[in-house]
């Protein structure tokens, strides 16, 4: 804040502990979901010091897709910033994956596969997240 940042960070449907705890799925139109949290923002813009004309939306993730998608329709954005996104969710798993178990995965190999998924999560506490995270859907949504 003594930079003149604020940073409101959301979790949109299919989220984290939205998905987790309130089991409300994914959307495609994220246009619902950041204009009224835009909305309540700027509600409360002197609380939050924000100024209404700066507003930068950022997308991390899936929710850099997501982001591109929303700006588009709420010109109250300024700017934003669309990280990393991901296109395919099935290619950013399995483009990462040894050639044995991509191999496994488009024969059917179900035994194979789960196996070696397991054997992968309990060695890489990255893979570990990966795996039980990525079933939730997209990541965190931030403005």
């Amino acid at each position: 804040m003594e930079r003149g940042y604020n940073c409101l960070t959301v979790e949109g449907p299919s989220q984290g502990g939205v998905i987790r705890k309130q089991g409300i799925p994914f959307r495609h139109d994220w246009k619902k979901v950041v204009t009224p949290v835009i909305d309540y923002a700027i509600y409360r813009k002197e609380e939050f010091g924000i100024d209404v004309n700066r507003i930068v939306l950022m997308g991390m993730n899936m929710g850099g897709f997501l982001a591109a998608r929303a700006a588009t329709f709420d010109q109250r954005i300024s700017a934003y910033i669309l990280n990393d996104g991901v296109y395919d969710g099935y290619d950013g798993i399995t483009s990462s994956f040894p050639e044995s178990l991509s191999t496994a995965l488009e024969e059917g190999n179900s035994e194979f596969v789960n196996s070696t998924i397991t054997d992968l999560m309990e060695a890489d506490p990255n893979a570990r997240f990966n795996m039980k995270h990525g079933i939730w859907g997209p990541i965190h949504l931030m403005i």
